[in-house]
């Protein structure tokens, strides 16, 4: 009987772990990435972030959630909103 108790608590800690992953998550919305070939190694010259020309170093850092907040913030729901 003990062995099942102890599948619960540890099947109940696996679920909050997880709950704390997802809580913790910075979601930034929906964004448009472009890449003028195929991968950012060889797009350097035509890489897009919601039509925002950028460089492999701004990638990185958006990616990373490195870059101010205003570059989060897409115009792509604007567009697309149901009504």
């Amino acid at each position: 009987m003990t062995r099942g108790v102890d599948r619960t608590k540890q099947a109940y800690q696996e679920e909050l772990n997880l709950q704390v992953e997802i809580s913790t998550t910075r979601y930034r919305g929906t964004h448009i990435l472009q890449f003028g070939k195929t991968s950012p190694d060889n797009s350097a010259e035509m890489m897009f972030i919601d039509g925002r020309k950028i460089g492999k170093t701004d990638l990185i850092a958006f990616l990373r959630f490195e870059k101010p907040i205003e570059w989060y913030q897409s115009s792509f729901r604007q567009y697309h909103r149901s009504e």
